[in-house]
């Protein structure tokens, strides 16, 4: 099929082009952005996109990317806390399982999810973690218009997203572990600057 082989070409493009940007250390934020708003564009269907964080300590989420969700989407509480589990992004972290959610309207037992759609207009929930080593660095999140589940041309999508967002949130744990550990070093020399030794009679150090 011509139309969908030029669909893979074309995401073939973007994950060498956003993997460029990864590779060429331009901020974590610009480049989770450029792949929410790259997925949006070349989905089949309208959505919107956010990426999730995951701090090292489990207890909350930071929204790193919306581009086109509000700012109080990025904030909410219901968004980035990660303790209670009552929200997809926070059940695909702590399970390490994707959420699907085809009917956000038609979770009764969430009051959150309920209050989210309300505000922010969306008909289905995806929201899939994003894994490495073992380790779960945070989830991509996909909020389609209308509900539904995912088909095989969303899976395509899926797989693109998640590899490039794990790749990237890999490249920003790493570079964060190094500028603490390059901190730790500076403090550590510093202090140490401020040493200073004297002996006595007896070549003692007093």
């Amino acid at each position: 099929d011509i139309d969908e082989r030029k669909r893979r070409e074309d995401v073939a493009t973007q994950e060498r082009r956003l993997l460029r940007e990864i590779a060429g250390d331009i901020p974590l934020a610009t480049v989770m952005d450029d792949l929410c708003r790259t997925l949006e564009a070349i989905s089949h269907r309208p959505l919107r996109c956010a990426v999730m964080l995951a701090d090292t300590e489990g207890r909350r989420l930071e929204c790193v990317a919306a581009p086109n969700l509000p700012e109080a989407f990025r904030t909410s509480p219901a968004i980035t806390r990660l303790e209670e589990g009552d929200t997809p992004c926070a059940q695909a972290v702590l399970s390490g399982h994707p959420v699907i959610v085809p009917d956000a309207s038609n979770v009764p037992a969430s009051e959150t999810l309920t209050e989210m759609r309300q505000a922010f207009a969306f008909g289905a929930v995806w929201s899939y973690p994003v894994i490495q080593d073992d380790q779960i660095l945070g989830t991509m999140l996909l909020l389609p218009l209308a509900t539904g589940m995912p088909d095989d041309e969303d899976g395509q999508l899926i797989e693109f997203g998640v590899q490039v967002t794990r790749l990237a949130l890999a490249h920003e744990r790493n570079a964060r572990a190094l500028r603490a550990s390059e901190q730790r070093f500076r403090d550590f020399t510093e202090l140490a600057a401020d040493w200073y030794w004297e002996q006595d009679a007896g070549f003692r150090f007093t």
